[in-house]
């Protein structure tokens, strides 16, 4: 099997978390040449200690080979020495914890990226940058989804069943979206520029594609079964109920004078290489070779309920409301979610108070997130 380190004379990016996406980008960032520096939070060093003697196996999608990054490492300032663009990779939950670390640090010529930011992630981390080093000039940005669909199978081994081709990416504030793709160059060609993080955030697709295929199999989730997501899991039904949901997100959209995507398309647009083709939800998830071999949660804690539900569906719900846009079938999945955990998503998750949103109209929202001014009160209505 192949092995590949990484040039001294290529650009240096580091990647923070070595999770399923961590793991992903890391080595494939190896594999187009790139320095990369591998850092996960101290409390979790252990689980990088495989990856550090053997590097990070990737097959799937890529050919077979194993990737070795130029440093791996829980120390924050060494991770991002010499860096330009820091890509945050991490379930939304643990993004408050790893700004914690990542802040202080961060020069003024460092773009920080969440990969991707969920619904507000880069809101969040913005306001808390404003807050807490309010001369920093550092760019904060956002992805609307992860680059990958990846599974981490082994202590470092990850399996990439796909690779998306047009992802949007913003700046927050948005007039900086330019000067944050001129400071990665050619380092992400799957990316493209996005009107602002609104538009990047309301495109997580996996916020209304994985609470819904957790929900509609929560017996199968509670027996530890093994099950394939869209073999077993998905049917007519459970992608109409997709589309209710989605619905809903375009609306917002709308309301927001943002381009209206469908789940679907955005499946195409991102997979076509690989064979993704269709109109219908329903065929176009079913019938993908992508995702053929994807596997369900085994856990009624997996992120597919703890991250997109909180992180997710609660922010469109509580955007939707504040906007007065309907979104009965969002509001009724964090009603259900919430019931079948016992926690009370809609209280404890990212919602439209958390991101300073509450009582702003279409137009004041969209000047925060395109001039980044949170120096003023949100104005009630």
């Amino acid at each position: 099997m192949p092995s590949h380190a990484a040039s001294r004379d290529h650009p240096i990016v580091a990647v923070l978390g070595a999770g399923n996406g961590g793991l992903a980008t890391a080595a494939d960032l190896t594999r187009r040449g790139c320095r990369v520096h591998l850092y996960d939070l101290p409390e979790f060093a252990a689980p990088l200690e495989p990856v550090r003697e053997a590097g990070i196996r990737v097959h799937g999608a890529l050919p077979e080979a194993v990737y070795r990054p130029a440093l791996i490492t829980t120390e924050i300032a060494e991770a991002l020495d010499g860096v330009s663009v820091a890509l945050l990779i991490a379930p939304a939950f643990a993004h408050p914890r790893l700004a914690e670390v990542v802040l202080p640090p961060l020069r003024d010529d460092q773009v920080l990226l969440l990969y991707p930011g969920a619904v507000g992630g880069a809101m969040e981390v913005y306001q808390a940058l404003r807050t807490s080093r309010p001369g920093c000039r550092a760019i904060i940005g956002e992805v609307a989804n992860l680059g990958y669909s990846a599974k981490r199978d082994g202590p470092a081994s990850v399996r990439i069943n796909g690779i998306k081709r047009g992802v949007p990416a913003a700046a927050i504030p948005a007039v900086r979206t330019g000067e944050m793709f001129d400071a990665w160059g050619a380092i992400f060609p799957e990316f493209v520029p996005a009107r602002d993080v609104l538009e990047t955030g309301l495109n997580n697709i996996n916020i209304i594609v994985h609470p819904v295929l957790m929900l509609a199999n929560l017996s199968r989730v509670e027996n530890e079964e093994e099950w394939f997501t869209y073999g077993d899991g998905f049917t007519p039904a459970v992608a109409r109920l997709m589309e209710g949901v989605d619905r809903e997100r375009l609306a917002v959209l709308r309301a927001l004078g943002l381009p209206e995507v469908s789940i679907a398309e955005w499946m195409v647009r991102y997979y076509a290489e690989q064979g993704v083709k269709g109109t219908e939800l329903y065929q176009v998830l079913s019938t993908a070779p992508v995702f053929s071999r994807s596997t369900g949660p085994r856990a009624i804690q997996d992120r597919y309920l703890s991250e997109d539900v909180p992180y997710g569906l609660v922010p469109v719900a509580s955007i939707a409301a504040g906007l007065g846009v309907p979104a009965p079938c969002t509001e009724g999945l964090v009603a259900l979610a919430s019931a079948a955990t016992d926690i009370d998503y809609a209280k404890t998750g990212r919602n439209a108070e958390r991101l300073g949103l509450v009582g702003l109209s279409p137009e004041q929202i969209i000047a925060r997130v395109t001039q980044g001014d949170y120096q003023r009160p949100a104005r009630r209505r």
